[in-house]
Parts: C-alpha cells; structure tokens; sequence
C-alpha cells in the first residue's frame, strides 16, 4: 500500500510533468498497475473480513464471575477512585 505522499507524487508526476506510467513506475519503484491505480485516483479498499470472526468460548469457567458477582454486595473501588480519595484525605 502507498502513502498519500506517494499517490501525490506520481500522480504531480504524471499529469504536471507528463512522464508515462512505465517511467514513473521505473523511477519510483512501483508496478504499473499501482501507478495506474493511483493516476485514476482508486482510493484504497478497506481490510474486510471473508468469514466473522468466533465469538470467545468460556467453557466452564463462564459461571465463576458471575457468582462471585452475585455474591458480593459492594463492588471494590478502582485504583483511580482510591487514589483520589487518598489524595483527598491527605490535604
């Protein structure tokens, strides 16, 4: 895949200097088919996937957070929020 630098170069190239595409293609080391593509102004097709992807599997250990979730009636704070409170206290 070429740069947006390197579109710009060989298509100032082409149209500004009227250099043929084999001699652009000689000179800046890209195919042929890349310059043509670049001098039609095709932009780039993004990536897709041919099949979706899998969702993750768990197995038996699926249950496990949530019965711990369950079981507690307070979450623990996060780092962030324990040191702001620390912070607070501090002061």
């Amino acid at each position: 895949m070429i740069t947006v630098q390197e579109r710009e170069a060989i298509r100032r190239a082409y149209y500004l200097d009227r250099k043929s595409k084999r001699q652009i293609a000689r000179e800046q080391g890209h195919s042929r088919k890349t310059i043509d593509k670049a001098v039609a102004n095709v932009p780039p097709r993004p990536y897709q996937l041919t099949q979706p992807k899998a969702a993750p599997v768990f197995g038996p250990s699926r249950r496990e957070p949530t019965r711990c979730l369950l079981k507690t009636t307070v979450c623990p704070a996060s780092s962030s929020t324990q040191r702001t409170r620390s912070l607070k206290s501090s002061r």
